[in-house]
């Protein structure tokens, strides 16, 4: 990241140095890379880097949307431990006077269905919901890991919902 970005924008610096235990083991090119994703996650409705690049990481940075494609797919770093790091975000804003409450882990499995059988991780799924003719389709299957964290409002006690894995 270059310091005229940081001089620019002193809440990006800010919020570089907050995220800094997602990208620990990355290099320092590949750090400022990760770091503009996780802003346009923060920033936009998240469709796709491509997405992200064209209305946001393109105006902060010179930088090619291939970079950004290359980071994503060969640079050497753990996104596994992204869960983890999240966690103990989510344990940390739980309020003292809340620390004896419940917290809750939900687990969810999503079927989307793909037309065709040309693209990437296609699997042949049992879905027992489906009113298409047949219990089979064509698609993905995403299953999400949520931690419920309990938080204080005006309302009383609400659980914060902060996905961990997906």
């Amino acid at each position: 990241m270059s310091r005229l970005l940081y001089s620019k924008y002193p809440v990006l610096n800010k919020l570089f140095w907050f995220f800094q235990h997602y990208y620990k083991d990355a290099t320092v090119p590949t750090m400022h890379n990760l770091f503009l994703v996780i802003i346009s996650i923060l920033v936009l409705d998240f469709r796709s880097v491509r997405y992200a690049w064209i209305h946001l990481i393109s105006k902060l940075t010179g930088k090619s949307l291939n970079c950004f494609y290359h980071t994503l797919n060969e640079a050497p770093f753990d996104h596994r431990q992204w869960g983890s790091v999240t966690a103990d975000y989510a344990r940390c804003i739980v309020p003292n006077c809340l620390k004896d409450s419940s917290v809750f882990l939900s687990i969810d499995d999503t079927m989307v269905e793909k037309y065709g059988t040309e693209f990437e991780a296609r699997s042949k799924l049992f879905d027992h919901a489906a009113h298409n003719g047949s219990n089979y389709l064509n698609g993905h299957c995403f299953v999400s890991v949520v931690l419920h964290v309990p938080v204080s409002s005006p309302k009383g006690t609400v659980y914060l919902s902060v996905p961990l894995v997906c």
